[in-house]
């Protein structure tokens, strides 16, 4: 049985979340500490933009993770498909990147830490480092699903290797080359806001870590709504990104 998409209904769940968190904070069952009230927390928020505070850290913590996102693309996606594609290479390469995808990277941000310091670098090599593995395994099952009758036709018509790639392997792995991509920029603004509330003095992750240090619970939410929004954003518009670059493949 089909069902008929109403554009923006979906949407319609925030108003009906926000309601919730308003009766419930409002009927006194959950403490202010815990839950506040979400007038407070809503007026607290425009005064955070209006002030342009709130921007600026957003816009520290959004360089940094758009950053390291950007240096795993292209690394990932090379890797991948070498990995995938060059016998050598994936004998060489494919069990030790499995093998290390699952170590939690945040062992090693003490080392990074080391390597360039607390400022912005030591977070762009973590949101780097996060963002690598995602792309390069959907990389790899990318190019490794590619129906080889696709690669064989290619081939029988004369097409050279290059020609190969570029209109027939390429086209072909994309979608799901962006769905690693999809999973990876979540991924990198997640560690950079861990990474800032660890040790920073500027960034999201900060301006959480500040609040709760000083208990303002209202100030937490207002940085956590900021974190959900701007990753909100980031999917929007990789999703826009993506139809754009598969459409015209």
């Amino acid at each position: 049985m089909s069902t008929v998409a109403i554009p923006g209904l979906r949407w319609c769940s925030i108003p009906v979340w926000l309601l919730i968190w308003f009766l419930i904070a409002r009927s006194g069952v959950v403490a202010p500490t815990i839950l506040p009230n979400l007038v407070d927390v809503a007026r607290l928020l425009f005064n955070e933009l209006a002030n342009g505070h709130l921007l600026r850290q957003g816009l520290v913590t959004a360089g940094r993770a758009l950053a390291g996102f950007a240096l795993a693309i292209p690394f990932g996606v090379v890797l991948g498909a070498l990995i995938a594609r060059v016998r050598w290479v994936d004998t060489l390469l494919e069990p030790i990147t499995f093998i290390t995808y699952p170590i939690p990277k945040i062992a090693l941000f003490p080392i990074l830490i080391f390597a360039f310091g607390l400022g912005t670098p030591s977070k762009i090599a973590f949101a780097f480092l996060e963002s690598f593995y995602p792309i390069v395994a959907a990389t790899i099952f990318a190019f490794r699903t590619i129906q080889v009758k696709l690669i064989w036709t290619a081939q029988s018509m004369g097409a050279s290797k290059i020609r190969i790639l570029q209109q027939v392997l390429l086209p072909s792995a994309l979608p799901r080359i962006f769905t690693g991509m999809r999973v990876a920029l979540p991924v990198s603004l997640l560690v950079v806001i861990v990474a800032e509330m660890i040790g920073d003095s500027r960034g999201l992750g900060y301006y959480i870590a500040e609040a709760s240090l000083m208990f303002q619970t209202d100030r937490v939410y207002v940085g956590v709504i900021a974190v959900g929004v701007l990753g909100s954003l980031f999917d929007r518009a990789l999703l826009i990104f993506r139809n754009a670059v598969v459409r015209g493949s």
